[in-house]
């Protein structure tokens, strides 16, 4: 805040609040843009060693969207690292990116539990869908 009045406006309404005043939407906008994220939580795998991963909390038709997320993009390169015998590997955290392995660039969802949806990879009933902002031609997707 530059000036005392901004400082109050601080204290009143917090900092989050007041460095990013849209970041309360009314009902309204939700209703047209907003997603429900609420249909799948994490848990324990029920592949033995396999860590967690992202469940149902109930019934998903086929072809529905199990979740969406917004997309961080970063350069392949930025993941790469040196390990102590001087071999070059990469960051775990490309496990959770999409990316084809010809492309340069990586693409990184980073909405709550996104990251835990997994399926078999020879029966698979997740896929990725990308699609554009609502209002848009998606003709080319």
């Amino acid at each position: 805040p530059d000036t005392s009045d901004e400082v109050e406006k601080v204290i009143e309404n917090g900092s989050a609040r007041y460095s990013l005043p849209e970041s309360i939407r009314s009902l309204d906008w939700l209703k047209t843009n907003g997603h429900c994220v609420d249909n799948i939580e994490a848990g324990p795998s029920t592949i033995p060693a396999a860590g967690r991963g992202a469940f149902a909390t109930r019934h998903i038709n086929k072809g529905s969207v199990i979740s969406v997320s917004p997309l961080l993009l970063f350069h392949r390169e930025h993941f790469k690292m040196k390990v102590p015998d001087g071999r070059q590997t990469q960051q775990l955290a490309t496990n959770y990116c999409f990316g084809h392995p010809r492309s340069t660039l990586l693409f990184f969802p980073y909405a709550p539990l996104v990251s835990l949806i997994n399926h078999d990879s020879k029966l698979p009933n997740a896929e990725i869908r990308w699609f554009k902002k609502n209002g848009e031609d998606n003709s080319d997707m």
